[in-house]
């Protein structure tokens, strides 16, 4: 038995190409075309810079062609399941019609528009090894799923099955109920009538949806490590302790450690800013290439001044060799140019230059009191942080509490600096906060304590041998919390490239310290501090005669 829909007549097929022959007005015809170059011009700035000269040597790489091989496997997994699954969806949300359908809708969509990092933790507290659903798999059936190719199956239908749900589920709402009706009239079932008629009506819905549901993997197999790692040890690094970089003006808060420590300032203590500082053919400035004249300390670092910071660290001793030397030792005590300790493959030491070995030259250490002429991780300026947040003492970072019922047993903390001098610290980081307007504006959490600083530093250019122009790595390092600090917050922003570049402003669409404020809100969230009663003042009122 043949169902087919019913052919058209010929005058209305001569219609439609009449229809669709009609000119598009101009303005409308110029917008579309702009579009089409929006869609285009990426593609083609892809297939210019691609290396097309290394493409097969590229490809012929076992590491790729695992993760080819991996990438294809999951995805198309991923997208059988989704068309199992997400077909027989879509056709009762559009042609089902009972309570809470709306609601349903959502719920099965809601992973299109939750954060990649929300929707791995939501899966990982469902399925994971003590999730709610997870313990059971272990308990009955001693199935594990995270850290497995099956889990990124999982995590891939997640996130594509609700495209395909959308797509067919339009197109069912489209078609033209009649047919299934005719279908049935003449005899056939309701399986029978889905498959041989309303299937093949949707069809292009069908394609379309699976290609949207067509989903990304890891680029290397996670089951594998051991030939991943022989061939590409790259893909098993994480840059936040094997990356190194010029953090800039977050190492300021060193230069005030060795400074309050030495007694050479207090933090009220007026420090005098200028337009330049310069040593012999060299000029020190300010990121503004302007002077804030007598400024207390304490601003010198909230505003972030080059000249000021270099003529405190000048002062740190009678000569540079000294000074050099008391700048140095507080890096070391801080943990800079060592490994932190991290159970973590690949943690690099950084790069930093012991005046013992090689005599800093007075520019050298203007430059390195503000971050210029050393490179550090992210977790080393973690492990810094710490210290000036917990009272002095400096710890060893961790990934793993125990294995089974075992705890990892680590080394205690180390003092290395007296609890007041962290207390200054501390208030320092608060004050940076506080006292300019856009840290404040972008850093604020009512109920909560925080404190950090900002750093920006150009990046290298190795082919050219130069400074890029308009690259830069912008760092947060700070803490939040509510009475106390509870977690500190790295953040690089990773080469990136400003939308407004001119002295004293590089404008990101996010800054550094207001991706603080994110991961911080959601950090406190995670680990449970509610934020402290906020109690504000009443304004005055009108005065009585």
């Amino acid at each position: 038995m043949n169902f087919t829909a019913p052919h058209r007549t010929a005058p209305h097929r001569m219609n439609e190409r009449r229809i669709g022959r009609g000119r598009l007005p101009v303005p409308a015809l110029g917008l579309a075309v702009v579009a089409i170059a929006f869609f285009a011009l990426p593609f083609v700035g892809l297939l210019w810079r691609a290396p097309w000269a290394d493409t097969w040597n590229v490809l012929s790489e076992p590491a790729v062609r695992t993760a080819l091989r991996l990438s294809i496997i999951c995805s198309l997994w991923a997208t059988g399941l989704s068309l199992l699954f997400g077909v027989p969806l879509a056709w009762l949300l559009a042609r089902v019609d009972f309570p809470g359908r709306g609601i349903v809708r959502a719920l099965c969509t809601l992973s299109m528009v939750l954060p990649p990092v929300v929707g791995g933790v939501a899966l990982f507290f469902a399925l994971g090894r003590r999730g709610l659903f997870g313990q059971y798999l272990d308990r009955w059936f001693g199935i594990q799923l995270p850290f497995s190719t099956t889990a990124v199956v999982i995590a891939q239908t997640f996130v594509a099955m609700p495209f395909l749900v959308l797509t067919v589920e339009a197109a069912l709402r489209q078609l033209d109920r009649r047919y299934d009706d005719a279908a049935r009239t003449l005899g056939a079932s309701r399986w029978y009538a889905f498959r041989r008629v309303t299937l093949p009506a949707v069809r292009s819905a069908l394609i379309a949806g699976a290609v949207l549901a067509w989903a990304s993997v890891p680029g290397y197999d996670a089951n594998d490590y051991k030939q991943v790692a022989a061939s590409s040890s790259h893909l098993l690094s994480d840059p936040l302790a094997s990356a190194v970089y010029e953090p800039g003006s977050v190492m300021k808060m060193l230069t005030a450690a060795a400074a309050l420590e030495n007694g050479t300032v207090t933090l009220d203590e007026k420090v005098r800013d200028a337009y330049g500082l310069r040593f012999g053919g060299h000029l020190v400035r300010n990121a503004d290439r302007r002077s804030m004249g007598r400024i207390p300390f304490e601003d010198v670092i909230a505003y972030s001044r080059n000249v000021a910071t270099a003529r405190v660290a000048m002062g740190l001793d009678g000569t540079v060799e000294g000074a050099s030397e008391v700048l140095f030792d507080m890096w070391q005590r801080f943990g800079f140019g060592e490994r932190t300790g991290l159970d973590l493959a690949g943690e690099e030491q950084g790069m930093v230059v012991d005046p013992a070995t090689m005599e800093w030259q007075p520019v050298d250490l203007a430059n390195r009191a503000f971050g210029q002429g050393v490179a550090v991780t992210q977790i080393q300026l973690a492990v810094a942080s710490a210290a000036m947040a917990n009272g002095g003492y400096r710890v060893t970072p961790h990934l793993v509490q125990s294995t089974g019922d075992e705890a990892v047993a680590f080394p205690p903390p180390v003092r290395i600096i007296e609890r007041a001098l962290a207390g200054h610290l501390k208030d320092l980081m608060e004050h940076v906060l506080t006292e300019v307007d856009w840290y404040r504006t972008g850093t604020e959490m009512p109920g909560y304590v925080v404190g950090g600083k900002t750093g920006t530093a150009q990046v290298w250019d190795v082919e050219r041998d130069r400074w890029h122009p308009d690259l830069f790595n912008f760092s947060f390092v700070g803490f939040a919390g509510a009475s106390q600090p509870e977690a500190i917050i790295a953040i690089r922003i990773e080469e990136s490239k400003p939308a407004v570049t001119r002295p004293g402003v590089l404008h990101l669409g996010i800054a550094s310290y207001e991706l603080f404020r994110r991961v911080a809100i959601d950090a406190m969230n995670s680990l449970d501090v509610p934020p402290l009663r906020v109690i504000r003042e009443p304004l005055p009122g009108p005065r009585s005669r």
